[in-house]
């Protein structure tokens, strides 16, 4: 009979090799480690694509809707332009406090049937 203590947790191969289990754990948890932080990265890459593709997207926008905008200004200020070349320099010249209070048989006499 064998009264000695064994070593707890001891594995054993041919010829009595002893291997540790505690360092062949350790091995395998860096492997493990490795391969989840390469995933990590993956992620946090897809995760700063994505991010980039936002701020692209608004930025594209941002160009449209000011093309669009300076475009629509641009129009504006030539209608101004072509409405002050037809009408004057101040197209409410023709209005007074005379001609409001006019009725529609004066105001025909006076501009229409000249």
């Amino acid at each position: 009979m064998n009264y000695t203590t064994p070593k707890k947790n001891v594995r054993t191969s041919a010829v009595g090799f002893r291997i540790n289990p505690q360092e062949a754990e350790v091995a395998i948890m860096n492997i493990i480690k490795l391969i989840l932080g390469a995933i990590a990265l993956v992620f946090v890459g897809m995760l700063l694509l994505w991010a980039l593709g936002w701020v692209g997207t608004l930025l594209w926008y941002v160009f449209w809707i000011g093309l669009f905008g300076a475009v629509g200004y641009g129009a504006y200020k030539l209608f101004l332009k072509a409405e002050s070349k037809a009408l004057g320099n101040d197209p409410h010249a023709g209005l007074g406090p005379m001609d409001v209070n006019m009725s529609w048989d004066e105001y025909d006499k006076k501009y229409l049937h000249k």
